[in-house]
């Protein structure tokens, strides 16, 4: 099952311009420092995902077809998009940006050719990639103009402004190499609650101490000294959850953009 593309289509920008303050933000005696907000996000982060994975305790084992999970899974989901757009927020990273910079370095490192029907790890193809452990991983020179925009399987033209574009792109980048036999929802869950670890892994040993101690948390990780590098890696790892939080949507029958637009009201 695939969810269903709605004829108005919800912007990315759309879900971020309706984000409440944190609860730090909007009192005006804290003192959090911009890397504790940060962590704290992720914190966040860690316990919807964890009700969102007791929930798919529920959820049939994984047969090869879809099933819609309910209502109650599809507002979680709703609720680690906008959890999302509050890390970024923190972080001073454009979550938009990030996805299609971590899709344009996807395509590279599993190209077509050479991939399709497998599930093997980018490394397989590091000779033909150029694209290794150490080498190639940066996005930040990324050209996002080299997606395709086209959506073969929906007959739709997809977009990369709105959240059921990016949906429909990464559905066919799917289809192209015939991984949809693996991306069941089971499957995607459980990679998606892997990914939310490799971003807490960037946090976990750097305190909670940094020399802005203000109000103001929406600085970014610039702003305390963070290297473009050392943020381009954040921002992966934030590309990272949001991709197979997209793809787990749409695999779930799940309208991402519509119920995330609900849940911010």
């Amino acid at each position: 099952m695939s969810a269903t593309i709605p004829s108005e289509r919800t912007a990315f920008e759309t879900i971020a311009e309706r984000l409440s303050p944190t609860a730090a933000a909007q009192d005006p005696q804290s003192q959090s420092t911009i890397i504790a907000a940060a962590r704290n996000e992720i914190f966040r982060l860690s316990s919807i995902v964890g009700r969102m994975a007791s929930a798919f305790l529920s959820v049939p084992h994984d047969s090869g077809t879809g099933v819609y999970v309910g209502d109650e899974i599809a507002n979680l989901l709703g609720e680690v998009f906008i959890q999302m757009l509050q890390i970024c927020k923190v972080c001073g990273i454009d979550l938009r940006l990030s996805v299609l910079s971590k899709m344009e370095l996807n395509g590279r490192k599993y190209p077509v050719e050479l991939c399709k029907g497998k599930s093997g790890k980018y490394t397989k193809y590091s000779q033909q990639t150029g694209i290794t452990k150490t080498e190639g991983q940066s996005t930040l020179y990324n050209d996002i103009n080299n997606i395709s925009l086209e959506s073969h399987e929906s007959e739709q033209e997809a977009d990369t402004e709105t959240i059921e574009g990016v949906t429909l792109l990464l559905r066919q980048f799917a289809l192209d190499r015939l991984w949809d036999r693996f991306h069941t929802p089971r499957n995607v869950a459980l990679a998606l609650i892997g990914e939310v670890g490799e971003l807490a892994e960037l946090f976990q040993w750097s305190g909670d101490v940094d020399e802005t101690k203000s109000g103001d948390q929406t600085a970014g990780l610039v702003a305390i000294g963070w290297k473009d590098e050392e943020v381009d890696k954040v921002g992966q790892e934030i590309a990272d959850v949001t991709i197979y939080l997209i793809r787990l949507a749409d695999v779930c029958g799940v309208s991402l953009g519509q119920v995330s637009l609900k849940l911010v009201g």
